[in-house]
């Protein structure tokens, strides 16, 4: 049979947990109703801005409320230039890091010290004859292809290219080629064909 035995107390110093919706009010309350911006901030909002975070996110990091931000932005328009550079210096790392990764490259590896340098195909010295950290011969070298999907994606945003589906159809005795909008178009036709 269990015997019922009484609750352990809280000791007397423990703090008492908060409810979510407390801890929310208490947030609230406590937050600064301004924005206090040093070096190592700026560090940091440079950082937010170049991986493209919104403003309700670098909020959200600064401690203050998104419209407590974004008052604070307009009051400062050199922050926001600062930002908005930011944001383009990430833009142009990303755009650079994707054409690197549309390029055939040659890994080569050092069997002696472990060191491994990646190199674009197109440099003439991209297969190392001695490893340049340790000055050892022994280097293997591994072709990495260019990533396709990534030339494919680049093309269309850069160039303009885009997909073609193409509904035309060979065939027609006349040598005209057929061209349909649907399913139930190319039945048609096909029907008024065999007649």
């Amino acid at each position: 049979m269990p015997t019922d035995k009484p609750k352990p107390k809280r000791a007397a110093g423990r703090p008492r947990k908060l409810s979510i919706e407390a801890e929310v009010l208490e947030k609230i309350a406590t937050r600064p109703a301004t924005v206090d911006l040093d070096e190592r901030m700026l560090k940091m909002l440079k950082g937010l801005a170049e991986i493209d975070c919104t403003n309700y996110e670098m909020a959200v990091v600064l401690g203050v409320s998104e419209s407590t931000w974004t008052d604070f932005r307009k009051r400062h328009p050199a922050l926001d230039e600062f930002i908005e550079a930011s944001r383009v210096n990430g833009n142009v790392s990303l755009r650079r890091t994707q054409k690197n990764v549309a390029k055939e490259r040659i890994k080569n590896t050092c069997q002696n010290c472990g060191k491994i340098m990646i190199l674009d195909m197109a440099y003439e010295g991209a297969f190392l004859d001695e490893c340049p950290y340790c000055k050892s011969p022994d280097v293997t070298h591994t072709h990495m292809p260019a990533d396709r999907a990534m030339m494919v994606w680049l093309g269309k945003q850069t160039l303009g290219q885009r997909d073609n589906l193409d509904t035309r159809i060979s065939g027609d005795p006349d040598g005209a080629p057929l061209v349909f909008s649907t399913l139930a178009d190319f039945v048609r036709n096909q029907a008024k064909k065999n007649k």
